[in-house]
């Protein structure tokens, strides 16, 4: 067996375990801001367009066949899977057309959220939508209405972070590393504009996404997060 075919047979079973772990996960509810998204990529080609499905596929599915997709165009081009650390709970694995986002030190952290936060400063002028709320995930979106001025926070258990998936192909700003209140973190930029921004506080790991924003506006916004009544 030479180098290619060692490495092909490592990322096909490194691909086959992601696949299994998902299969393990409930069917998911797409996010309101996860199809906005979709919309303004698939938009970007001449040929396709974007309509709405009210049937979703179910997460676990749409991964395992992306993660086919991936390793198929990964073993063809014979490309490299690079892995680097920010600070010691994040790991990041590029995966030629998004990274995976690994949160190490699962133990001990609250297995669900046992309280909530969320955005303190002043947001007139937005309208605040509860988009997606579980025991371990708590997601609010922010719309300007009649433009397109979003703005999605969230707050997710350490283990419903464990794996994220950041869409960063052609990012205008690779992940790098940032503190948010004296905790560690990490931002980038997608190709669309769009500020991502993460941190870890321990028991939870926090993130706020949005366009169009400055970065300084972004970590102010972040700042602010604060504890709210259940």
């Amino acid at each position: 067996m030479n180098d290619r075919e060692m490495y092909a047979q490592a990322l096909r079973f490194s691909m086959e375990s992601d696949i299994a772990e998902y299969e393990k996960q409930p069917d998911h509810k797409f996010s309101r801001r996860f199809e906005r998204r979709m919309k303004k990529l698939i938009s970007q080609g001449n040929t396709l367009q974007y309509t709405p499905v009210r049937a979703r596929m179910p997460l676990k599915k749409a991964l395992a066949i992306a993660a086919i997709i991936v390793l198929a165009s990964t073993l063809l081009v014979g490309a490299t899977i690079a892995g680097y650390k920010l600070w010691e709970s994040f790991y990041f694995r590029d995966n030629v057309s998004f990274s995976t986002m690994y949160i190490s030190q699962i133990e001990g952290a609250p297995k669900t959220l046992e309280e909530k936060y969320d955005i303190g400063a002043d947001m007139s002028g937005y309208v605040r939508t509860v988009d997606f709320e579980n025991e371990y995930i708590f997601t609010v979106d922010y719309d300007v209405p009649n433009t397109d001025k979003w703005l999605t926070f969230e707050q997710r258990t350490r283990e419903a972070c464990e794996q994220t998936w950041l869409w960063t192909e052609d990012a205008i700003v690779k992940p790098r590393a940032i503190v948010v209140n004296g905790y560690k973190g990490i931002t980038y930029q997608e190709k669309t504009g769009c500020i991502c921004l993460y941190w870890d506080t321990g028991d939870y790991i926090f993130g706020i996404g949005a366009n169009p924003i400055s970065e300084e506006e972004l970590m102010r916004l972040a700042e602010s997060v604060q504890r709210i009544d259940n």
